[in-house]
C-alpha cells in the first residue's frame, strides 16, 4: 500500500509538472504578436480561430494569473527545492517594475496605452512567480527534462512552420489572396499588404525581426535539449546538428540584420568567457570577419545605413522625452504621438515603441521603472554567469551555459528590437532566468524562507485580484471591439458565409456594435476610429465626422484622427473647420502631411 501510494504520488507530480509544461508550450505558440498596442485587432471571435491563429496578447496577462494561482496552491507556501535568494529577488524586480510601470499614467494623453502596458507587464511578474513557485515544487532534473522540453517542442514546430511559410505558405496565401478581384475587394492595412509581398519567415509570430530574437534565444538550449534527451548514443549527434541547422538557416532567412548582429556579438563574446586561448582569436577573428561580409552583402540588398538612421532618431527622439520628465516619465504612447513632430529623419514611419526596451521604458514611465527594467535582465544574466565559472567542470556540457548564450543574445536583440513587446519571447526569458539560477540539491524548509514566501504570497494574492479585475473588463471589450472590426472590414478568406448583409442591416449592425464597444470601452478612442473609417469608405460624412470628434476627446494628439476629421469636413463644405484640422495634422505630423496640407492650401488659394 505504501509503495502505491508512494507511486501515485510521484504520478501527481509528474502530471502536475507536465500541466505546467503544457501551458508554456502553448503559450509560446499562441502569444507571438505584440503586446500592449491598442490598435492591433487580434481576438479570436470563435473556436476554430481560437485553435488556428494567435491569441490576443492581452489573454496572456490573464492565464498568467491562472497558473500562478494554481501554482501558489499546488505549493503550498512550503519550499521543498532549490531556493536561491538570486531567484526570490528576480520575483521582486517583476513585481516592482510592474508597480512603477503605473508611473506611465501620469502623462499619457490617452489612457489605452498605458493600461495595456501596465497590464501586460503586470502579467510578466505573475509569469514569474509562477515560474518561482514550480521551480520549488520539483526536483531539478524533471524541471529541467518537462520545462526546457516545453520550449524545445515549441520552438520547434515554431521553426519548422516558418520555414514552410519561406518556401511554400507566402506563395499560397498570395495566391489565395489575389483570386479576390472584381467588386470582391480586400481591405487590408498598408503594412500587412507589403508584408504579404515579401518572401520571409514569420511563422505565428507577425514581425520577422522578433521571430529571429525568439530564434537567438532558443536555439542554444534546443541545441543542447536534443543532444541531451535523444537516448540512443549513434542519434545523437545527428539529431543535435540537424536542429542546429534547421535554426541556423531560419536566422538567417528572417533577413534580420539586427538578429544576425545580436547572434555575432554574444557568440563572440562566448568566445572571450569560455574558450582556451589557443583557440579563441582564430574563432573570434573568423566570426567577426563572417558577420563583416554578411553585413555588407545585406547593405547591398537593403539599404542598411539608412534603417541604422531610423533606429537612432527612434534613440534621440526617446532621450529628449526622458530629460523632459526623468521621473515619472513622458507617459504610455507618448512615443508613438510624439515621434511625427520630434523625428529628424524625412519618412512617414509613426513607430509604436522606440525598439530599445531600456529607452522605451525609462523614457515613457520614468527612471525607476528604467532600472527594475534592466535588473530583470542583466540581474539573472549575471548571476547565471557567475553559477558557470563556479561550478561547471565542462562549460559545453552544462545546461547552463546554453542559457546563458541566449539570453546574452537576446539582450543584445532588445537593443535594437521590440521583444519586450512579445509575450512569447519574454516568458520565455523569465523561464530561462529561473532555471538558469537553480540550486542544486534538496534544502530544508527554514523559518526565514517561510516568512518570505509568505510575502510572496501576499504579492500573488495582489496581482491575482488586480488582473482578474481587470480583465473582467479589458477582455470583453477586446472582444466586442474585435466585433466591431470585422464587421466594418470583413477579409473575405475568414468569411462563414457568401451571403452579403445589405446596406441598412449593416449600418444598423454597425451602430449597435459601436455602442455596446464604446460602453464597454468608454476611454479608447479605438473604436470611434474603425466606426469612422467605416463611414469615410461609406462616404457618410457626417457620421464620419461624429466619429472622428469623439476618437480625438480620448486621443488629442493622433494626427490621422485630425486629418480623417478635416476630409469629412471638407466634403461637408466646413472649409474653415477643415482647414485647421489639416493644419493640426501637419502641425503633429509634417512628414506625412505636410505635403498634403501644402497641396489642399493651394487648391483652396486657387
Amino acid at each position: 500500500m505504501a509503495d502505491s501510494t508512494g507511486k501515485q504520488k510521484d504520478n501527481s507530480v509528474d502530471f502536475f509538472l507536465f500541466l505546467c509544461a503544457f501551458s508554456i508550450f502553448i503559450s509560446i505558440l499562441k502569444f507571438g504578436t505584440p503586446a500592449a498596442l491598442p490598435g492591433a485587432f487580434i481576438f479570436p471571435l470563435n473556436t476554430a480561430e481560437w485553435i488556428i491563429f494567435s491569441w490576443p496578447p492581452v489573454f496572456f496577462t490573464t492565464l498568467s494569473a491562472v497558473i500562478l494561482l494554481w501554482a501558489a496552491i499546488y505549493n503550498k507556501g512550503k519550499l521543498r527545492y532549490h531556493f536561491s535568494y538570486g531567484s526570490y529577488l528576480l520575483c521582486l524586480i517583476w513585481f516592482f517594475l510592474a508597480l512603477f510601470s503605473f508611473s506611465g499614467f501620469l502623462n499619457a494623453s490617452c489612457n489605452d496605452f498605458a493600461v495595456m502596458q501596465c497590464f501586460y507587464i503586470a502579467g510578466i511578474a505573475s509569469f514569474s512567480i509562477f515560474v518561482f513557485f514550480i521551480s520549488n515544487s520539483f526536483d531539478k532534473e524533471n524541471l529541467i527534462k518537462y520545462l526546457l522540453g516545453s520550449v524545445f517542442w515549441a520552438a520547434l514546430i515554431i521553426v519548422l512552420y516558418g520555414l514552410y511559410q519561406y518556401f511554400y505558405g507566402f506563395q499560397a496565401t498570395r495566391n489565395t489572396l489575389s483570386s479576390f478581384t472584381g467588386n470582391e475587394k480586400l481591405l487590408l492595412n498598408p503594412g500587412f499588404s507589403t508584408r504579404l509581398m515579401q518572401n520571409y519567415i514569420f511563422s505565428t509570430f507577425s514581425l520577422t525581426n522578433t521571430l529571429s530574437g525568439f530564434l537567438i534565444l532558443t536555439f542554444p538550449v534546443c541545441t543542447w535539449f536534443s543532444y541531451r534527451y535523444t537516448s540512443k548514443i549513434q542519434f545523437k549527434y545527428i539529431f543535435s546538428v540537424l536542429v542546429f541547422t534547421i535554426f541556423i538557416s531560419a536566422i538567417f532567412l528572417t533577413g534580420s540584420r539586427s538578429g544576425i548582429l545580436s547572434l555575432g556579438l554574444s557568440t563572440m563574446l562566448m568566445l572571450l568567457l569560455f574558450f582556451s586561448k589557443k583557440i579563441k582569436l582564430s574563432l573570434f577573428l573568423l566570426l567577426f570577419t563572417t558577420v563583416v561580409i554578411l553585413f555588407y552583402l545585406m547593405q547591398v540588398k537593403g539599404d542598411l545605413s539608412s534603417s541604422i538612421a531610423v533606429r537612432l532618431d527612434y534613440y534621440k527622439v526617446a532621450l529628449k522625452l526622458f530629460m523632459n520628465n526623468p521621473v515619472s516619465g513622458s507617459g504610455w504612447g507618448t512615443f508613438f504621438y510624439h515621434y511625427g513632430f520630434l523625428k529628424s529623419v524625412n519618412s512617414p514611419e509613426a513607430a509604436h515603441t522606440v525598439h530599445n526596451y531600456i529607452l522605451n521604458t525609462t523614457s515613457q514611465a520614468g527612471i525607476f521603472s528604467g532600472i527594475f527594467n534592466v535588473a530583470a535582465f542583466l540581474f539573472p544574466i549575471i548571476l547565471i554567469g557567475k553559477k558557470i565559472y563556479q561550478h561547471s567542470k565542462s562549460v559545453l556540457t552544462d545546461y547552463r551555459f546554453y542559457i546563458f548564450y541566449g539570453l546574452v543574445s537576446l539582450f543584445f536583440h532588445m537593443l535594437f528590437e521590440v521583444d519586450f513587446q512579445i509575450p512569447a519571447i519574454i516568458l520565455t526569458a523569465v523561464l530561462f532566468s529561473f532555471l538558469g539560477m537553480l540550486e542544486t540539491g534538496k534544502i530544508q524548509t527554514l523559518q526565514v524562507k517561510n516568512k518570505l514566501t509568505l510575502i510572496l504570497y501576499i504579492l500573488s494574492a495582489a496581482l491575482i485580484t488586480a488582473i482578474c479585475f481587470f480583465s473582467l473588463w479589458i477582455l470583453p471589450a477586446r472582444y466586442k471591439l474585435q466585433q466591431l472590426k470585422s464587421a466594418c472590414f470583413p477579409i473575405p478568406i475568414l468569411r462563414t458565409t457568401n451571403k452579403k448583409p445589405q446596406k441598412k442591416e449593416l449600418k444598423r449592425k454597425i451602430s449597435h456594435l459601436l455602442e455596446k464597444t464604446v460602453n464597454a470601452y468608454p476611454s479608447s478612442p479605438t473604436p470611434w476610429a474603425v466606426a469612422g473609417n467605416f463611414y469615410l469608405k461609406q462616404k457618410n460624412w457626417v457620421k464620419a465626422e461624429k466619429c472622428f470628434k469623439n476618437a480625438i476627446k480620448r486621443s488629442p494628439e493622433r494626427a490621422s484622427f485630425y486629418y480623417k476629421l478635416a476630409i469629412s469636413q471638407a466634403f461637408q463644405k466646413k472649409l474653415n473647420v477643415s482647414v485647421k484640422n489639416f493644419k493640426k495634422a501637419k502641425d503633429l505630423f509634417p512628414n506625412l502631411y505636410k505635403k498634403r496640407y501644402n497641396n489642399i492650401m493651394d487648391k483652396l488659394n486657387k
